[in-house]
């Protein structure tokens, strides 16, 4: 496969693909409705103490409603960053893609049994490849191995 540079730009943009898929609904609009958790817990936040400060609510339960504000900016800190994080994946994989197909290209010439070991490893981590030793040599799995034509052994 490493020796296709068509059949591996293929199974890369169909492992950039799977990466999109697995996005659901619209990044964009739910990074934005988590970016603005904080704020709202924030003013949350100020106005419960506002009421404790005019003797509307008492300390104990300013102290309750303080910690669930802390728990839901939490928890909107958390999932922000993970939607973001979901959206800047495939990103992350086209560029990933794009560098590997050209330093690829550029040893094509040389050979890829040419290539050093931290070479290897770092087409691996892109491919997504997981290599283990084996009695017969070594053994290929990963996210790659399981949307291509070619076989894992």
């Amino acid at each position: 496969m490493l020796g296709d540079p068509g059949l591996l730009r293929r199974a890369l943009e169909e492992m950039i693909a799977l990466e999109r898929e697995d996005t659901k609904g619209d990044p964009e609009r739910e990074t934005g409705a988590w970016a603005q958790k904080p704020a709202e817990a924030d003013r949350k936040r100020s106005r419960y103490q506002e009421m404790a400060a005019e003797g509307l609510i008492t300390l104990d339960e300013l102290g309750a409603k303080l910690a669930g504000i802390r728990e839901a900016r939490e928890t909107a800190q958390r999932e922000l960053a993970a939607s973001r994080g979901r959206k800047e994946r495939p990103e992350g994989l086209e560029g990933d893609r794009d560098a590997l197909l050209e330093s690829l290209a550029d040893k094509a010439t040389d050979g890829l049994e040419d290539l050093s070991g931290a070479e290897r490893n770092k087409v691996y981590r892109t491919l997504g490849l997981l290599v283990t030793p084996s009695a017969d040599g070594y053994e290929v799995g990963g996210t790659l191995c399981t949307i291509g034509p070619w076989s894992s052994s």
